[in-house]
């Protein structure tokens, strides 16, 4: 993206590159890289060891914070 950003171009909200369409956009403004090895929830500030153990925890304990949105495969165009 940040070749795009570089070329100032605008992406048309339909394009599954569009920043609205991130489906992690809410997931990853919930959390803080403390460290290398550290990594926060801004919910409910339990650290982590490694981003995926952060992530599954977002999936298991604050989905609802998340955007149900519909998955799309943007290789394929499905």
């Amino acid at each position: 993206m940040l070749y795009v950003h570089s070329q100032k171009y605008t992406l048309p909200k339909n394009c599954h590159f569009h920043f609205d369409n991130d489906f992690s956009r809410e997931q990853e403004k919930s959390m803080d890289e403390l460290g290398l090895t550290e990594w926060q929830c801004r919910c409910c500030k339990i650290v982590f060891r490694s981003r995926e153990f952060l992530d599954t925890h977002f999936d298991n304990r604050h989905s609802e914070k998340l955007d149900t949105v519909v998955f799309c495969c943007v290789q394929i165009g499905v």
